[in-house]
């Protein structure tokens, strides 16, 4: 059988050995203004020239797409074309538009946010106490919080539960949601598959950080503001509360154990050059991996960008010089001024992007490197052309995927039609169905997305078979197997068994069975597809005794003839030995009970004479009756 295989390849460029100092920063959007009226944002036109307030999270979809929350609003940068527009929020502070177009909706104060692997966008309203949706219609919905500040829910619907200030949030490839229930010192998870909300992490203690070393469930984890998985499918976690915490922590989801990995509790930057776990980090605000896992933080009150290196542990600065400000486009990063960042994030191609928070904007820096390749997705079936109702898989296979957990999105004529893992398998394929799958590896910041070229599948039409519905035949009868078959090709026809069969290689056989029976036919078509019908024949018999014993034991005191009853215009005869008739019925409702004229016979030998009649010869033979 064709092994059908369809690669598509795109090369991005990466940096293979590390973010290092030599990288130029830029402003990739916003001019620096702070406004927040609907109509003078800027939409419409190149987003380095629109008003960016205060950016807080940055996402990417699978078209590469930026978004950007900025408070009231959600922002689209066109990847194309880097055009900037307005997707929710009416730049009112409060809640409303739930169940209809985002644009239209208000948004109290937009923080986290992330895509899933279908595109829709979920963000935190940090202001409602609410975890708003997007979805790809741009139809607003809230999936969790009841927009009450507290804690409760757990086990529930997450609509229904409390949550207070929710800040960071992120998405597995199952789309099961992790929120940063911030002012209650949690970590909550809303499954996707039911809508359930449940504490998986944190204490709620606001006085210290502990746990490290035993299960995160049981942690203090103290303001968390910002969550993403790394490479591994590990959690990554920034908790800061001045005073009490400045810290990443990680959390092993295999073993479910809580570390700390970088901070030691000092609110202020220091350590270059040494261990992460051993130095201070300066309100830490965000984190992500880039593609080799290493680990980036911004600091928010040093407006720095710091690295912690995958292999050595090692921190160094990357970006920003620690002063707030804004200078360094088109210089270094290391030598810039940033102006308390926040969120960062990287693309496919491995360039860093910050939302420069109090300099409304958002930076990229730019990884000077050299070319490797990104994702390459195979699609491969061996099944490319199939009969109609059978089944047909397709596999996914990716190279240069890295070590996050994958999430595959299949298509069919361009409708997403399964998200899950690598196989996707169907019975229900029209012919010339085109299909194709996006695979993404979104590790929280680095959006690494490819798609395949299509596979056509050919489906070849199947025959159609009518067939008379299950039938009675009596004994001795013939019967016409009354089948039709519609097809375009050519077709052969099989009969199963063959016994009792005029030919069994005929559409319309004659059939002569002598008991039930069911038989099979099998179409094939020139083209090899085949359909399978059966009809089951049941054949009337008669079965006559030789002898009963009418003598009013309530035990065989009637000639019982089994099967005559289906014959309704049967004749029955019996007759002594001299010939006389002493028992004459049209039908045999009614046994005999060996009486003539209402007077028992005598004990002796009788003969009868039965005529089924349809056709079906007689039955004769003698009859005892005994006393």
């Amino acid at each position: 059988m064709k092994f059908l295989q369809i690669i598509f390849i795109v090369c991005f460029t990466f940096f293979i050995n590390g973010f290092t100092h030599a990288q130029i920063i830029s402003t990739f959007a916003g001019n620096g203004t702070a406004l927040s009226v609907p109509g003078q944002l800027g939409d419409g036109g190149p987003a380095i020239y629109a008003s960016i307030k205060n950016p807080t999270a940055i996402c990417f979809d699978s078209k590469g797409n930026m978004f950007v929350a900025t408070g009231n609003f959600i922002r689209k940068i066109a990847a194309s074309t880097n055009i900037i527009t307005t997707i929710a929020g009416t730049g009112e502070y409060a809640f409303s538009g739930d169940g209809g177009p985002a644009i239209n909706a208000a948004i109290q104060s937009a923080y986290g946010m992330c895509i899933d692997a279908n595109d829709n966008i979920y963000f935190t309203d940090h202001g409602g106490h609410r975890i708003r949706k997007i979805n790809t219609a741009g139809i607003i919905t809230t999936v969790a919080g009841n927009g009450n500040y507290g804690y409760s829910g757990d086990g529930g619907n997450a609509t229904d539960a409390e949550l207070s200030n929710p800040r960071g949030i992120c998405v597995d490839a199952l789309g099961n949601l992790y929120v940063c229930d911030s002012d209650n010192s949690r970590i909550r998870k809303i499954d996707q598959s039911t809508g359930i909300i449940s504490t998986i992490f944190g204490i709620g203690s606001t006085t210290g950080s502990s746990g490290d070393g035993g299960p995160a469930a049981l942690a203090g984890i103290p303001s968390p503001v910002d969550i993403r998985f790394d490479n591994h499918g590990n959690l990554l976690l920034v908790e800061v509360s001045i005073g009490i915490t400045c810290r990443i922590r990680k959390i092993d989801t295999t073993s479910g154990v809580i570390t700390t990995i970088a901070g030691n509790n000092t609110n202020k930057s220091t350590g270059d050059g040494g261990l992460a776990v051993n130095a201070a980090l300066f309100d830490p605000a965000s984190v992500c991996v880039d593609y080799n896992n290493n680990i980036f933080i911004t600091e928010f009150d040093d407006s720095k960008i710091r690295r912690i290196d995958a292999s050595t542990g090692i921190i160094t600065t990357v970006a920003g010089n620690g002063t707030s400000g804004f200078s360094g486009d088109g210089g270094l990063a290391i030598n810039a001024q940033l102006n308390e960042p926040d969120y960062i994030i990287f693309d496919g191609a491995g360039n860093l992007f910050v939302a420069d928070g109090y300099n409304n904007r958002i930076r990229k820096i730019t990884q000077l490197v050299s070319s490797t390749c990104a994702p390459q997705v195979t699609i491969s079936t061996n099944t490319p052309t199939i009969c109609a109702g059978d089944n047909a898989s397709f596999t996914a296979n990716v190279t240069n995927g890295g070590n996050a957990v994958p999430a595959y999105r299949w298509f069919v004529n361009g409708t997403d039609v399964f998200n899950g893992g690598q196989t996707f398998s169907s019975a229900n394929f029209n012919d010339q169905d085109i299909i194709n799958c996006i695979y993404s590896s979104a590790s929280g910041c680095v959006a690494t997305v490819a798609s395949n070229n299509s596979i056509t599948i050919n489906v070849k039409t199947v025959p159609v078979i009518n067939l008379t519905t299950d039938t009675v035949v009596y004994l001795g009868n013939k019967l016409l197997l009354n089948a039709s078959v519609i097809s375009v090709d050519a077709v052969t026809y099989l009969w199963t068994p063959n016994v009792w069969l005029s030919n069994d290689s005929i559409l319309t056989p004659i059939c002569f069975p002598q008991a039930n029976i069911s038989y099979q036919l099998l179409v094939t078509s020139s083209n090899n597809c085949k359909a399978n019908a059966s009809i089951n024949i049941n054949v009337l018999n008669i079965n006559v005794p030789n002898a009963f014993s009418p003598n009013g034991d309530n035990i065989n005191d009637v000639w019982l003839i089994k099967g005559l009853t289906d014959y309704a215009n049967c004749t029955v005869d019996v007759f002594n030995r001299y010939g006389q008739s002493v028992f004459h019925s049209i039908g045999y409702n009614q046994p005999w009970d060996g009486t003539y004229k209402g007077k028992p016979l005598p004990i002796g030998t009788y003969y009868y004479v039965i005529n089924p009649k349809n056709g079906v010869p007689s039955y004769s033979g003698s009859l005892t009756i005994l006393r």
